[in-house]
């Protein structure tokens, strides 16, 4: 109906496009289509300039950036590796105006160990001598603290951990080293001059957290007044850093620099790609051709392929396409005194720059389409208040159809359509109220059928745990009478034969005595069985089957105590016997296993009289919590390192009507977020398919509702976790 009428009073208010009207322009067209054609000229030509204007600007923003990146870079390359040699140096005034004696190594480690502490960014410190003696210090293993290394004329070298003034302390590593064979030294020492060279070394990864050293070598030889050699000063700059320095530039999104030799092996990368490669599990430097970065593989073959690597003897800046867009490159050569001579390249992709260009021709179109818009509400408004109350209906009614009920329509100052706009609200109220109605009773219900749905789950889950313990425990029954009895049956003949046993010894030893020379037969099966061995020995092996069948004896019986998980009743027990089954039962993971020694479980039982409880369900929490304590301690062992000694402690007490048992772990502790949440149903920190969420939720329950306990939890991070177990001493009947 509400369809019909809006129809109906369009219908009313436009004129068929049949009659003599219909083919005639309408007054809002007139007003409105002079205004749309003015403003779409504008934005058509204001765009087409600002995308012109956009990418002359392009070029300088992109040469402004080259320009102020190479000027960082130039200052941090100045600065970082201008070091090197002023510490090489200044190490050479102290040995050659004898302050310092070359052999003097107590004196130059502590000397180098000062130097690398207060010069953060130096790695290593060393003088090599002509005898091929090595003294060092840094940090170049990543190990915390800087170390010392001292290495004889022989080639043995040892490391020294370093106490806070800088002396050696303990030998921490020995090894074998020939600092002499190595290029930085002898080409160096060939040099006569102070010279960079380059380390690529590789080291065991337990002793690194990179095992790949990649450094900078600044060498210098020193000499004394008569021009004989004292040795060959060394210091270590990781190229890492001159990375890190790139990666933190203020670049475009998508723009890269990279420092490369002349030979084309990467120095330093902005987009912290590796600086070498594994050959057949050995380091080797990585070619920029074979970069895992495919920009920086294409941007260096473009480089080689026009000017040669080798031949680019000053800044040269071009556009070319790389990767399907075009990029601005720029490469140029950096040079220090000693001998360092490097290719910086920047790559600037044009799209960085036309993206905020564009982006800024779109907001300008924004704007001019936001004054089209006026200009067209000032031509609508012109006719308004002819078409108002049809459009308003028309509009309101539209909504409600979309489902959007709250609408009115306002009071038109034509007659007609006053009424049918009061009509029309009257409507949409009464539609309204019965939709808010039917929303609330639908939310209701849903509500109601979720936690329906939840509690089904939750009881479902619980239920399934229970027959699991039950099937458990009925199994366990079951196997612990089935050995019992055989065992039961050689436990119950130990005795008479350990008797027979002595008795036939008795016997052999009379006879022994009455006839101590017998036949040879008999002489040589005595030795042959080693009758002196068998008569010690026998009664031992008697004794140790007695004490494996007892052991057997035991656990059976821990098996018949833990199988109460499908007894139903409520029975009076004695809580430590439960405990211990328990402990049986977990034994296997309490053992020291290869990650970890053996898990210390200390009893401090008190003096507890027999509980009232369903003993089944009361050994299901004993388990639950023990078996996360287990957890806790080997997750800690895990993520913290070694504990002491991990250990978890047992402690029982009676109150006047209440047994409390207290079970504490010293592993990493709960934190207070999650300590919250831990008898929540479905809530586990254990990784998918280790934990369910229920163990504690269900223990809980045991606990709360069906023993009228209370079950509580204690933790703090790094201090371990309490539970603690109070239930009645007798339980109340229900």
């Amino acid at each position: 109906m509400l369809q019909a009428k809006t129809k109906s009073a369009l219908s009313e208010t436009r004129p068929s496009r049949s009659s003599p009207l219909g083919r005639q322009l309408p007054l809002r067209s007139i007003l409105v289509v002079p205004f749309l054609l003015q403003i779409s000229a504008a934005v058509g030509l204001t765009g087409y300039f600002s995308l012109r204007n956009g990418r002359t600007a392009v070029n300088d923003l992109a040469a402004q950036l080259i320009a102020r990146t190479d000027q960082l870079v130039d200052q941090q390359l100045v600065s970082y590796l201008s070091l090197p040699p002023k510490v090489n140096q200044l190490n050479a005034d102290l040995l050659q105006r004898r302050i310092v004696e070359p052999d003097d190594a107590d004196t130059l480690s502590s000397l180098f160990w000062k130097e690398a502490k207060t010069y953060g960014q130096l790695d290593y410190i060393a003088l090599t001598l002509p005898n091929g003696k090595y003294i060092g210090a840094g940090d170049w293993l990543s190990e915390p603290g800087i170390e010392i290394d001292i290495v004889a004329a022989d080639g043995v070298g040892r490391t020294y951990s370093v106490d806070s003034q800088g002396q050696r302390q303990a030998i921490i590593d020995q090894y074998e080293y020939f600092p002499k064979a190595e290029p930085f030294y002898y080409q160096t020492v060939e040099a006569q001059k102070p010279m960079w060279t380059l380390v690529l070394e590789q080291f065991d990864t337990l002793a690194q957290n990179d095992p790949v050293y990649i450094a900078a070598n600044a060498n210098l030889p020193v000499y004394n007044s008569a021009n004989q050699l004292l040795g060959v000063l060394s210091v270590d700059l990781r190229l890492s850093n001159i990375s890190d320095f790139l990666a933190n530039l203020e670049l475009s999104q998508n723009s890269q620099v990279f420092i490369m030799q002349r030979n084309g092996d990467l120095v330093a990368s902005s987009n912290g790609q590796p600086l070498y490669q594994s050959v057949n599990g050995e380091p080797q430097r990585l070619n920029a051709l074979d970069s895992t970065d495919s920009l920086t593989q294409a941007t260096t073959r473009a480089l080689q392929e026009r000017f040669d690597l080798q031949n680019i003897e000053q800044e040269q800046s071009l556009i070319l396409p790389l990767q399907g867009q075009r990029r601005y490159l720029h490469i140029r050569p950096w040079r220090d005194a000693d001998g360092l001579d490097w290719l910086v390249v920047t790559v600037v992709p044009e799209s960085d720059f036309m993206a905020q260009i564009q982006a800024n021709t779109r907001t300008t179109i924004l704007l001019c389409l936001g004054a089209l818009a006026i200009a067209s509400v000032l031509g609508l408004y012109t006719s308004h208040w002819i078409v108002q109350s049809v459009w308003q209906l028309d509009r309101a009614a539209r909504a409600i159809s979309r489902g959007d009920l709250n609408q009115q329509v306002q009071k038109s100052s034509i007659q007609e359509f006053s009424s049918l706009g009061q009509t029309f609200n009257q409507m949409a109220k009464q539609l309204q109220e019965s939709f808010e109605t039917l929303e609330e009773r639908v939310e209701e219900r849903t509500q109601t059928l979720s936690n329906t749905l939840v509690e089904l789950q939750q009881a479902q889950t619980q239920l399934i745990q229970t027959e699991k313990m039950s099937s458990l425990g009925q199994l366990v029954a079951g196997v612990a009478h089935e050995i019992n009895n055989p065992i039961s049956f050689i436990y119950g003949n130990l005795e008479p034969a350990k008797e027979y046993a002595q008795d036939l010894i008795l016997l052999l030893q009379h006879y022994q005595s009455e006839c101590p020379q017998p036949s040879p037969v008999i002489q040589a099966f005595i030795q042959e069985i080693d009758l002196v061995y068998l008569q010690s020995d026998f009664l031992k092996v008697l004794n140790s089957m007695e004490l494996g069948a007892e052991r057997i004896t035991e656990i059976v019986r821990s098996l018949k105590i833990f199988s109460r998980q499908d007894e139903s009743d409520v029975k009076t027990v004695d809580i430590h016997e439960g405990i211990d089954s328990t402990l049986l039962i977990l034994s296997s993971q309490l053992k020291a296993q290869n990650w970890r020694p053996a898990i210390e479980v200390i009893q401090d039982y008190g003096d507890l009289p027999p509980v009232s409880c369903y003993p089944g369900q009361l050994n299901q929490v004993f388990m639950n919590i023990l078996a996360n304590a287990i957890d806790a301690i080997d997750e800690s062992l895990e993520r913290a390192g070694p504990i002491a000694v991990p250990q978890i402690t047992i402690r029982t007490q009676a109150t006047l009507n209440q047994a409390i048992i207290r079970i504490a772990d010293n592993g990493l502790g709960i934190p207070e977020n999650v300590r919250v949440k831990l008898f929540d149903p479905f809530f586990t920190t254990k990784p998918v398919g280790k934990g369910t969420g229920l163990g504690l939720s269900i223990s809980y329950q045991i606990i709360t509702e069906r023993h009228g306990g209370q079950l509580t939890c204690w933790s703090k991070p790094g201090q371990g976790t309490e539970f603690a177990i109070a239930i009645p001493l007798t339980l109340p009947t229900r």
